[in-house]
C-alpha cells in the first residue's frame, strides 16, 4: 500500500497534492469517489453488513412505527417513508384521528409517484407552510438525498405545485414566508452570492412574480463565514424577523429587524459550557459587510438567562417588559430561565 502524502504542512500550506479534489462536479473527482466507494464496499461489504442492513431496514420500515408530527392550524403533518413508500409521502390528519391506533391520514405529496412522473430521483426535505391557513407551501427536494434543494410553491388545498408560483432550482437554499406574496430567500445562486461553504451570503426579498436574482438584499455576510438565514417570529404584534449569521457549525450573530433588514443586535453568551445562555440586545449594531465603526460603548436595553433550546426559548421573550427577577418563559409557556433587566448578567439561576 503506498504511503500517504503528509503534505500540505503548517510551513507549507499551499503546497496540497489534493487541491483538484475541490472541483467537487469535475470527472476525475467523480471517477475518484466511484473508486473509492468501491474499495470500501470491497473491504467491509461482507456477510454481517448484509444481515445489519437488512434488520434495520425491517425496522425502519414496520408500520407501527411511532410517527413524530407538527401541529399547524388544527392540523397534524407528518413525512412518513415505509416499505410501500421508500420515497415518503407527506400527509396531514387531524388530532382525533391521530389518536385512534390507525390514524387515517390524507396524503399530500407521494414522493415516489412525483419521482417517477417527473423522471427525477427526488428525496423529501420539508415543506415550509404559510400561518395562519398553511394551505401554501415551499416544498424542499432533493436529487439523490444531496444538500442542495429545488424549492417548489405546493397548494396543499388542490394537492398541486403552483402555476407559475414561487419556484428556485436546486442549490443550498431556504426561504420563509413573510406574507402570500413574499418570502426571505437565503441562497447561494447568484453572481457573489455563495460562502465559500456554498451556502447563502445574503437574504433576498423576494416578491411573487419577479426574478430572485434581481431581489433587493437585505441581509448579507462576508464569504468567509458559513452563511445566512433568518426566521419569522409570528408571537408578536409587530412583523419581526431574525437575521442570523451562521459563523460555524455551533456560533452565531443574531439580529432582530423585519423585511427592510436588521435592527437591533442580540448578544447570546454561553455559560457553564452552554448549559444556560445569557441573551440581551445592542443598539447601533454593527452589521455584517459594513464598514461602520464599531461602538466603542453598545446600549444593551434587556438580559434573560435561559437553558438553550435556541430559537424557541428566546425568538418571542421581549425581556424589556418583564419584571426583575421574572421567569423566563420559552414558546411552551414553560419556564426557562430568570430575567434580568441590567447590563450584566447576576443573580442565581434554578436547574
Amino acid at each position: 500500500m503506498p504511503g500517504l502524502d503528509s503534505r500540505p504542512t503548517l510551513e507549507a500550506p499551499d503546497d496540497d497534492p489534493y487541491l483538484w479534489l475541490e472541483e467537487i462536479e469535475s470527472a476525475r473527482v467523480l471517477d475518484w469517489v466511484e473508486a473509492q466507494n468501491a474499495a470500501t464496499l470491497q473491504r467491509f461489504n461482507d456477510a454481517g453488513v448484509a444481515t445489519d442492513h437488512k434488520v434495520l431496514k425491517t425496522i425502519f420500515d414496520r408500520p407501527d412505527n411511532i410517527p413524530f408530527p407538527n401541529r399547524r392550524a388544527g392540523r397534524l403533518f407528518n413525512p412518513w417513508r415505509d416499505a410501500a413508500n421508500p420515497r415518503g409521502v407527506w400527509r396531514t390528519t387531524t388530532l382525533e384521528s391521530f389518536r385512534r391506533d390507525t390514524p387515517d391520514w390524507d396524503v399530500l405529496i407521494d414522493v415516489d409517484a412525483l419521482a417517477t412522473k417527473e423522471g427525477e430521483d427526488w428525496v423529501w426535505r420539508g415543506g415550509v407552510s404559510l400561518p395562519p391557513r398553511h394551505d401554501r407551501a415551499i416544498v424542499q427536494l432533493s436529487r439523490g438525498g444531496s444538500d442542495a434543494v429545488a424549492l417548489r410553491e405546493f397548494d396543499l388545498s388542490t394537492r398541486d405545485f403552483v402555476p407559475d408560483g414561487f419556484s428556485l432550482p436546486e442549490s443550498k437554499s431556504s426561504a420563509v414566508w413573510l406574507d402570500r406574496d413574499t418570502l426571505l430567500l437565503s441562497s447561494p445562486l447568484g453572481s457573489g452570492m455563495a460562502t465559500r461553504s456554498g451556502h447563502a451570503r445574503t437574504v433576498r426579498l423576494w416578491r411573487r412574480g419577479s426574478d430572485p436574482l434581481l431581489a433587493p438584499v437585505v441581509f448579507e455576510t462576508s464569504e468567509k463565514r458559513t452563511g445566512v438565514w433568518t426566521i419569522v417570529d409570528r408571537e408578536v404584534p409587530e412583523e419581526r424577523v431574525w437575521f442570523v449569521e451562521s459563523l460555524g457549525i455551533v456560533d452565531a450573530n443574531v439580529w432582530i429587524g423585519d423585511r427592510s433588514g436588521p435592527k437591533t443586535r442580540t448578544i447570546f453568551r454561553p455559560i457553564a459550557g452552554r448549559r444556560w445562555v445569557a441573551a440581551g440586545s445592542q443598539s447601533n449594531p454593527v452589521l455584517p459587510g459594513t464598514s461602520a465603526a464599531k461602538p466603542t460603548k453598545p446600549t444593551r436595553s434587556s438580559a434573560c438567562l435561559f437553558r438553550p433550546f435556541w430559537p424557541a426559548s428566546v425568538a418571542s421573550r421581549d425581556c424589556s417588559s418583564q419584571p426583575i427577577g421574572a421567569r423566563c418563559r420559552d414558546s411552551s409557556g414553560a419556564a426557562a430561565g430568570w430575567c434580568y433587566r441590567s447590563s450584566t448578567i447576576c443573580g442565581r439561576c434554578s436547574r
